[in-house]
């Protein structure tokens, strides 16, 4: 009887967890660094999209997401709490992605197929006529911040003020480059050509 209590309890505190914000797991983390995995299952699923949308491969994507949970349980006592949290684990996949960066189609399967299920893309999935797996690879194609602003938006699932601090850019500029960004995967799917002015991108983006 006492153990059944117990574990209604426990079972009481987990789920009150899960539904808790940010800052309140985080300040249950910093006193047991258990807590942690209310962390890990509120943004795995986010991390790993994003990895993905980088990599196109299912294994790569895995190793990016744990290493991004392990640093960041790591340096947890170094967080400062500024942004949110998925923010801050996506800037670590960021770094983790630049660094060891490898494009391969191995073992793709059906992997995209999976992940709609989990995410819907920008624009009703493009006007409803891309499949995530069209998406991912045009956007190797598209202007770097335009992709990167999309990644990070609608895989990551950063809000657009926190997608403008990761990129170190305004809102305004991210909102137009996922906005340019749409109008260039429509393009691709419609012509299947380079949409026009992309030669000429400059940084100013």
């Amino acid at each position: 009887m006492i153990e059944q209590q117990n574990q209604n309890i426990l079972k009481d505190e987990v789920e009150t967890l899960d539904s808790s914000s940010d800052d309140a797991i985080i300040q249950a983390t910093r006193e047991d660094k258990t807590k942690f995995v209310h962390l890990y299952h509120r943004y795995v699923k986010d991390v790993y999209r994003y990895a993905f949308s980088h990599l196109n491969h299912p294994t790569e994507a895995e190793d990016i997401t744990s290493q991004t949970f392990l640093i960041a349980l790591q340096n947890f006592d170094q967080y400062r709490g500024d942004g949110c949290f998925g923010a801050y684990l996506t800037g670590i996949a960021r770094r983790l992605i630049a660094r060891s960066f490898r494009h391969s189609q191995d073992e793709w399967g059906n992997e995209a197929d999976r992940m709609v299920e989990t995410k819907a893309i920008s624009e009703e999935q493009v006007s409803q006529k891309m499949t995530l797996e069209q998406v991912i690879n045009e956007l190797t194609t598209i202007p770097g911040s335009r992709a990167e602003a999309i990644r990070l938006h609608y895989f990551a699932g950063l809000q657009m003020k926190e997608v403008a601090r990761v990129m170190r850019k305004s809102e305004m500029a991210i909102r137009m480059l996922v906005h340019r960004g749409i109008v260039d995967l429509k393009k691709r799917l419609v012509n299947g050509n380079e949409p026009q002015g992309e030669k000429n991108e400059t940084n100013h983006e």
